[in-house]
C-alpha cells in the first residue's frame, strides 16, 4: 500500500494484489462509496503473516447514508444483513475513519444506530464486535476514547431511551479504555490484525441474530413509498383494477417481509382492511341489488341483477388478491353465490309451499329463471325446482285420474282447473307444449273413464234377462255419467257437449233395451193366457224403471202399457164370460179344460193388483161371482125339486143338473168356496136319494109283508119304485148310493110276491075243483077270488113290466 494522490485527493492504493479476490475491490479517495454489494474476500492467515492456522473470510460491505442516496443504503442494508444470514459465523468488525466521525460524532451515533437496528438484542452479542479505526492522525489516536465518552454524556433521552445504542456505545468505551486499536494501512503488519481478530468472539446462528434494517433517510423514503403504494392501492380498489392491486400489496408484502417495520405492516394491514371493507361494501351493495329484485312483486329490473353480477364479478376478480393477501375471511365470488344460491333456494321454498296455479309461483320462477340466464350456478337450482314442479304437476295429473276413478268429480274440477290455472304460470318454465299435452291427456282420460263405464256394460244389453246387480251397474254408470254432467265446475274444461253425448247414448241404448221389452210384451198381448210372461217382462220393464232418467222418458209408454195390460185382462174376463156363457145357456158341451186354462191364466194376474188397485181383484170376484151364482141358481132349481117315488121321473133331469154342478168341481182350485155349493148339492141328493131308498126298503121288507099275511101289494108305488131304483143304476157310480141293496130287497119282495100269488092261483084251482059238490054262494066266492087274481096278474103283465120281470114263473101270467 502507498500513499497517493488521486484527482487532488489523498488516498492509500495498494501497489500489488497477491490475492486474485482482491481485485474486486475497488478504493478511491471520493466522498462516494465505491462498493455496491458486499464482497467476501478470503484470506489464509499464513500468507499475510499471521499465526492462526487455517482462514478468514473477509466481507467489505457497502457504506450507509452515502451520496447513492437512502435507496442504496436500503438496498445495502438488505444485502448485508441477507449475506451474514448465510454464514455461519460472523465477527464484527466496526471500520471507523477520522472524517467519519464527524465534528459532532454524528459519524459514530449514526453506526451505533445502525448496528443497533441491524441486531435487535446487541447486547447478547456485543463480544464479538471489533472496533478499528482509521485515518487518524497521530495527534489524535490517543483522543478516541475521551471523544467517545464525549459523545456518551451529551446523549439525548432519546438516545438513551435506546438500549442496544447505548450497549453498543458502552462496548466501545470499553473496548477503547486501554487503548484503541488503529489501522495504518501502509505500516501496520496485517497479519497481526487478523489474528487479534481470530482470538475475538464469533457470533453463532447470525440468521437469528441479524436483521434488515434502513436508515433515518432510506426509513423516510420507503415510508414515503408505503404511503403512496397505500393511495395507489386504494385508488385502483375503487377502481377493480385487482391485478394493480395484488401488483402493489406483493411489493408491500416483500417490503415487509425484508424490513419486518411496524409502519408497513401497519399500511399493509390497512390496505388490506381497505379493500376488505371495500369487498364486504361491495357485497352488501351487491346483495342489497339482489334483494331489491327479489322482493320486488311486479317489475323485474336487470339493472339490479348486472349490479349484483358485477359485484360478484368484482370479487372474481380478487379472487388471486384474496388468497394471497386478504384471507378467507374477506368477502369472495363464492359468497356471491352461496348467498345468491340461498336466496334463490329461499324464493324456490316458498312456490314450492302454494299451489302450482298461484300467480306468486309464477313471480318467483320467472325470476329464478332471469336469474340463471346470468349465473350458471343458479342453473341448478332452477332446473330442480322445475323437476320439482313437473312432479308436483304429475302428482295432480295422478290425483285427478284417481278422483275420476272414485267418481270424486267435484275434486276432478278442482285438480283440472288447478292444472288449467297453472299453465299460464308454468309454461315457461316446464315447457308450453308439454303441459298442453298433458292438459289434453286430462281430458281424453275423463272421456275414456266414461266410455269404458258404458263400454263394459255392453253385455247387459246382450242378456235376455236383468237382474237386480246389472240395474245396480246400470244406475252407478248413470250416476257417473250425470255427476259428470251436473259437476258444473268441470264445465270449462271438460266438454258438456261430449259428456251429453256420451250419457245420451247410454239412455238410448237402455231405451232400446225397454222397447225390446215393450214389443215383447205387445207379443204376448197378442196371446192368450200370457199373464206369467207378462209379469216376467212387466216385473224386467219395472226393474229397469228403478232408474229415475228412465222411468221419467218411459212414463208415457209404461201407461200405455199398463193400460194394454188392464185390458188384457179384461180381454181374458171376456174370455172366461164367453165360456160361461156357454155354460149358462147349456148350448153346448162347456170345455172345462179351456175355462180352467183361462181362470188359470187370470188368477196368475193377481200380480197386476200392484199396477191398478182392485182391477184383479174385481175381475176375479166378479168372475167368482158368476159362477157361484150359476152353481146357486142350479142348486136352487134342483132343491126344489121333490124326489119322491111319484117323481121319480124327475130323477134324471136332476141328476143332469147335479152333474153339471159336479162338473164345476173342477174348477175348486180356481175358485176355493165351489166345492161348499157342490157338497150342499151333493148331499141334498143323497140325503133325498137315501130317504127313499129307506121308505122303499121299509115298504117292501119280505119279512115284514110276511108278518103282513101277504097283503096286497100297490102295484104303482112297486111299479114307481122299481123306476126309481133303475134310474139309479146310471148314477150310482158317481155317488156312494146303495141302491143294489134296496133293488134287491125289492125284487125279492116280488118274487115272494109272485110265489104267494102262484101258491094262491094253485089254492083257487085246487079249490074251485074240490068245491064242485059245494055250494055255489062258496064256489062263486071261490072263483070271484081267482079272477080277481086272474086280473091283478093280467095288470102286472100289462101295467107293470117292472114288476113282471121280477115274477119268478112268468108262464103264470100266461094263461
Amino acid at each position: 500500500m502507498i500513499a497517493t494522490k488521486l484527482k487532488g485527493l489523498n488516498h492509500i492504493a495498494p501497489t500489488e494484489t497477491k490475492n486474485p479476490e482482491l481485485k474486486k475491490i475497488t478504493t478511491s479517495p471520493f466522498a462516494r462509496s465505491e462498493t455496491r454489494y458486499i464482497t467476501p474476500v478470503t484470506v489464509n492467515f499464513a500468507d499475510v503473516g499471521g499465526f492462526t492456522d487455517g482462514n478468514i473470510i473477509l466481507c467489505d460491505s457497502p457504506g450507509f447514508q452515502d451520496s447513492d442516496g437512502p435507496e442504496a443504503d436500503l438496498a445495502n442494508g438488505i444485502g448485508v444483513v441477507n449475506a451474514i444470514k448465510e454464514c455461519e459465523s460472523v465477527k464484527v468488525v466496526v471500520l471507523i475513519s477520522y472524517k467519519s466521525i464527524g465534528d459532532r460524532c454524528h459519524g459514530v451515533k449514526s453506526i451505533a444506530r445502525v448496528l443497533s437496528a441491524m441486531i435487535p438484542d446487541i447486547q447478547d452479542t456485543i463480544k464479538a464486535f471489533s472496533y478499528i479505526f482509521t485515518k487518524f492522525p497521530n495527534q489524535e489516536r490517543d483522543s478516541i476514547h475521551a471523544l467517545l465518552c464525549d459523545i456518551n454524556n451529551r446523549l439525548n433521552d432519546t438516545e438513551k431511551s435506546n438500549a442496544s445504542f447505548t450497549d453498543f456505545l458502552r462496548d466501545m468505551l470499553q473496548k477503547t479504555k486501554k487503548g484503541a486499536r488503529v489501522l495504518d494501512p501502509i505500516h501496520d503488519d496485517p497479519g497481526e490484525v487478523l489474528d487479534e481478530l481470530a482470538r475475538s468472539a464469533s457470533i453463532e446462528r447470525p440468521e437469528e441474530v441479524f436483521h434488515i434494517f434502513n436508515t433515518e433517510e432510506s426509513k423516510f423514503v420507503v415510508q414515503e413509498h408505503v404511503r403512496k403504494s397505500q393511495s395507489n392501492i386504494e385508488s385502483a380498489t375503487k377502481r377493480f383494477e385487482y391485478l394493480f392491486v395484488k401488483y402493489k400489496l406483493d411489493h408491500l408484502k416483500s417490503l415487509n417481509d425484508l424490513l419486518h417495520q411496524d409502519y408497513i405492516k401497519l399500511t399493509y394491514d390497512n390496505c388490506v382492511r381497505f379493500i376488505a371493507t371495500h369487498l364486504s361494501q361491495e357485497y352488501k351493495d351487491g346483495i342489497s341489488a339482489l334483494d331489491r329484485y327479489l322482493m320486488n312483486q311486479t317489475v323485474l329490473s336487470i339493472e339490479d341483477i348486472q349490479t349484483f353480477q358485477i359485484c360478484a364479478h368484482h370479487a372474481e376478480l380478487a379472487e388471486e388478491l384474496r388468497n394471497v393477501h386478504l384471507g378467507e375471511e374477506v368477502v369472495h365470488r363464492r359468497a356471491f353465490i352461496q348467498y345468491l344460491n340461498q336466496q334463490v333456494i329461499s324464493l324456490g321454498a316458498g312456490p314450492r309451499e302454494k299451489d302450482i296455479n298461484d300467480v306468486s309461483v309464477k313471480t318467483s320462477l320467472d325470476k329464478i329463471k332471469i336469474l340463471s340466464n346470468f349465473f350458471p350456478d343458479v342453473n341448478k337450482i332452477y332446473t330442480n325446482i322445475c323437476q320439482y314442479f313437473n312432479k308436483k304437476l304429475d302428482l295432480l295429473v295422478q290425483s285427478f285420474k284417481d278422483s275420476v276413478s272414485f267418481k270424486k268429480f267435484d275434486q276432478s274440477a278442482s285438480h283440472i282447473s288447478k292444472f288449467y290455472d297453472a299453465i299460464p304460470i308454468l309454461k315457461d318454465h316446464l315447457g308450453s307444449e308439454d303441459m298442453e299435452l298433458k292438459y289434453m291427456e286430462l281430458e281424453k282420460y275423463f272421456f275414456k273413464y266414461l266410455n269404458d263405464s258404458t263400454e263394459e256394460l255392453s253385455f247387459v244389453f246382450r242378456q235376455e234377462k236383468l237382474e237386480a246387480d246389472d240395474i245396480d251397474k246400470l244406475k252407478n254408470c248413470i250416476s257417473i255419467l250425470e255427476t259428470a254432467n251436473n259437476t258444473f265446475a268441470l264445465q270449462p274444461y271438460i266438454s258438456k257437449q261430449t259428456i251429453n253425448a256420451i250419457y245420451t247414448d247410454f239412455l238410448s241404448k237402455i231405451l232400446k233395451y225397454v222397447d225390446e221389452i215393450i214389443e215383447k210384451l205387445n207379443t204376448q198381448f197378442n196371446d192368450e193366457n200370457s199373464f206369467p210372461m207378462l209379469e216376467e217382462y212387466i216385473a224386467a220393464l219395472d226393474l229397469i224403471r228403478t232408474i229415475s232418467i228412465i222411468e221419467f222418458q218411459t212414463d208415457k209408454l209404461y201407461v200405455n202399457t199398463l193400460e194394454k195390460l188392464v185390458g188384457y185382462l179384461n180381454k181374458s174376463k171376456r174370455n172366461i164370460e164367453d165360456q160361461l156363457e156357454i155354460l149358462f145357456r147349456h148350448e153346448r158341451k162347456l170345455d172345462y179344460d179351456k175355462l180352467i186354462k183361462c181362470l188359470s191364466s187370470l188368477k196368475s194376474a193377481k200380480w197386476i193388483e200392484k199396477y191398478r188397485t182392485s182391477v184383479y181383484t174385481d175381475v176375479i170376484r166378479d168372475v167368482e161371482q158368476q159362477i157361484i151364482e150359476h152353481i146357486n141358481l142350479l142348486k136352487a132349481s134342483v132343491m126344489k125339486v121333490y124326489l119322491d117315488l111319484d117323481n121319480y121321473d124327475k130323477i134324471e133331469q136332476v141328476y143332469k143338473i147335479i152333474l153339471e154342478i159336479n162338473d164345476m168341481k173342477q174348477l175348486e182350485k180356481m175358485i176355493p168356496n165351489v166345492n161348499i155349493h157342490i157338497d150342499e148339492v151333493n148331499s141334498w141328493f143323497i140325503k133325498v136319494t137315501n130317504n127313499v131308498f129307506d121308505i122303499i126298503k121299509n115298504t117292501f121288507n119280505v119279512e115284514k109283508w110276511k108278518e103282513q099275511r101277504y097283503e096286497m101289494l100297490d102295484f104303482d108305488k112297486v111299479e114307481k119304485a122299481f123306476c126309481y131304483l133303475n134310474i139309479y143304476k146310471n148314477i150310482s157310480i158317481s155317488y156312494s148310493i146303495d141302491y143294489t141293496s134296496v133293488l134287491n130287497s125289492l125284487e125279492e119282495c116280488i118274487k115272494e110276491y109272485s110265489k104267494s100269488v102262484q101258491k094262491e092261483m094253485e089254492k083257487y084251482f085246487e079249490n074251485i075243483k074240490q068245491y064242485q059238490n059245494k055250494p055255489k054262494e062258496e064256489i062263486f066266492e071261490k072263483a070271484r077270488n081267482f079272477a080277481n087274481c086272474l086280473q091283478e096278474i093280467f095288470e102286472i103283465k100289462t101295467k107293470y113290466s117292472h114288476i113282471y120281470s121280477c115274477c119268478i114263473n112268468k108262464r103264470l101270467f100266461e094263461t
